[in-house]
């Protein structure tokens, strides 16, 4: 069986066209650490990233050797991702605010990594490959 990995154009960057995936399977532990620490993190904004900025084409061919199945990448095009969004039943506003933050994503803002998991944590975050392999058997039956 072969799958495809439907992802909105809007993840790509502007300058290269490599889309980025930035995993954020650490926030539990920012937020824990924030919210348990509180003065300590007043007033402060973190940029939760992982280690790496990898294209949706790397993220496929990851998936592809963890799932142990034939994963492909499949960009979406403008039309389509607002179509879908909207035909989901999403109002016009949350349809705009994505497409926003889509277009922020698209202008290479995304691929920014930084060390502040670390420096909240006090470990380095997990790469895509760890996180795909610690829920390995979740994408096998899916």
């Amino acid at each position: 069986m072969h799958y495809r990995l439907y992802i909105s154009w809007a993840i790509k960057s502007f300058e290269d066209t490599n889309p980025f995936f930035r995993q954020n399977n650490r926030l539990r532990l920012i937020v824990g650490k924030t919210l348990t620490n509180s003065d300590e993190h007043k007033n402060k904004a973190y940029n939760i990233t992982g280690p790496a900025a990898i294209s949706n084409y790397e993220i496929a061919d990851i998936l592809s050797n963890i799932a142990e199945k034939k994963v492909t990448y499949v960009d979406v095009s403008v039309n389509d991702t607002r179509n879908v969004m909207k035909n989901t039943g999403m109002q016009e506003w949350g349809v705009d605010a994505l497409m926003e933050l889509f277009e922020f994503q698209k202008a290479g803002n995304a691929s920014v990594i930084s060390p502040d998991v670390e420096r909240v944590v006090g470990r380095k975050p997990i790469s895509f490959t760890q996180f795909a392999s610690d829920y390995a058997e979740s994408f096998r039956t899916s």
